[in-house]
């Protein structure tokens, strides 16, 4: 598991650290901590960088989240 806090707008970089959470064929999870406007931005950015979307979870909604989600 790896938890991302204080984003820097350097994809290649994001993608090496959140990369370490899922190794030797485990299945890994990253949580990102979204604190600003600043750092949801650059999440954006990271998305359209590598053509993959990102779930979002709103913290009043994770006691609603199904067993295959979590």
């Amino acid at each position: 598991m790896s938890v991302a806090t204080n984003f820097k707008p350097d994809y290649e970089t994001y993608l090496h650290r959140i990369g370490r959470c899922g190794r030797f064929d485990k299945l890994g999870y990253t949580f990102n901590l979204i604190g600003s406007e600043r750092d949801f931005n650059i999440m954006k950015d990271i998305e359209e960088y590598f053509r993959h979307p990102i779930d979002e979870i709103i913290i009043e909604a994770i006691s609603n989240l199904e067993p295959d989600q979590e």
